[in-house]
């Protein structure tokens, strides 16, 4: 998908002119002998030849054109009515740079009172690049997208994204998970499964990471007594059923606990474990719980001045600045005491730490090994 229009050659020894038909119009489309490929798919090209006095008709020749790629689409519509059409999606023609053939740049002004636009990041979430309505990406795992929405004027009606992800890999996971509204990396609530479900209620103003990956597993390793342990996945599975030993029963006394702007606060059994936060949970004894499945988080966090309890998505080096005072202490359940980590040291996934930020603005750095 994404590859320039591009010619056919055929004849026949009779030197009659040939026909081109096609059997899936909505893959590629044919004018004279010349290809447009319109989507990923298959197609069969075929050239017959009718004969005439002298010759004659040839026997068809097919040949199947195998165009490959992902393409998902998606609609903003407010009460009922489509207000726009965003395409994304990958395929070998892409590149990490914008590419004229595949991406298509938001219009300058917006022209309804509900915008969307696809947002494409760069080697942090502040080097982001151009706004656009088609955003095609090379093939990698995982793959994420920005998707950022706004109100351009005052409205009261019912806003809902809709999608279509009937190209999506059945063996890969597409999560579309609402970000925080402070720190607009973080997570906020579970994620919605693209495959599962066509449509999502929406505030304009929200925005969104949609991730398509393979499935990742994760586990939590608990000692008996208060463990300080942090997840890495959107997840489906909400805290309730995460801390369990596979045949439902829970390893935990009480309920997980994690930082909130409004201090320690327990997690319900219903609410999320969010990736890159740590939570306090109470192990009843010693085990491994079972595994949870999920999209591994790119580990981008917003460090607030003060206090902040996270925990890496993959093993990582200290990623702050050195030139920015804080620091960094984990829990050793075994010891039952706070161990300081030095600065530029490894911090482990699974593990949450609390880091004492100083100075008085936010820090954006990356708890994770590159995708």
């Amino acid at each position: 998908y994404g590859a320039e229009p591009f010619p056919l050659s055929a004849s026949a020894t009779s030197g009659l002119p040939l026909f081109l038909t096609l059997s899936n119009s909505g893959v590629v489309h044919l004018e004279g002998a010349t290809v447009t490929v319109l989507a990923p798919g298959t197609c069969d090209i075929t050239a017959s030849q009718d004969g005439n006095a002298n010759w004659h008709p040839a026997a068809p020749v097919a040949r199947q054109l195998v165009v490959t790629g992902t393409v998902f689409r998606l609609w903003l519509r407010q009460d009922g009515s489509d207000l726009l059409e965003l395409r994304f999606g990958e395929t070998d023609a892409a590149t990490d740079a914008p590419d004229d053939s595949l991406d298509v740049p938001a219009p300058i002004e917006e022209t309804t009172p509900v915008w969307a636009y696809l947002e494409t990041s760069g080697d942090t979430p502040a080097d982001l690049g151009p706004k656009l309505m088609h955003d095609f990406r090379p093939v990698r795992y995982p793959t994420r997208w920005r998707l950022v929405t706004l109100a351009t004027a005052p409205s009261a009606g019912v806003t809902e994204l809709i999608w279509s992800a009937t190209a999506a890999d059945p063996a890969r996971l597409c999560f579309l998970q609402r970000l925080d509204d402070e720190k607009k990396e973080q997570a906020a609530g579970l994620p919605v499964d693209m495959a599962a479900a066509s449509s999502v209620v929406i505030l304009p103003g929200d925005v969104y990471e949609i991730a398509y990956a393979w499935p990742a597993a994760a586990e939590y390793r608990l000692q008996r007594g208060w463990n300080l342990v942090g997840g890495a996945l959107y997840s489906l599975t909400p805290s309730g059923g995460a801390f369990t030993d596979g045949g439902k029963g829970t390893l935990l006394q009480g309920l997980p606990w994690f930082l909130s702007p409004d201090g320690m606060v327990p997690c319900e059994p219903e609410e999320p474990l969010l990736p890159e936060c740590a939570y306090w949970v109470l192990a009843t004894t010693d085990a491994t719980t079972a595994p949870v499945m999920g999209i591994l988080a790119d580990g981008w966090v917003t460090l607030l001045p003060g206090g902040n309890v996270i925990s890496p998505v993959t093993d990582c080096i200290d990623p702050i600045p050195p030139e920015i005072p804080a620091s960094i202490w984990t829990w050793d359940a075994g010891l039952r005491s706070y161990l300081q980590i030095p600065r530029g040291g490894i911090l482990e996934a699974g593990r949450g730490y609390w880091i004492t930020l100083g100075g008085e603005a936010p820090v954006t750095v990356r708890f994770s090994a590159a995708d």
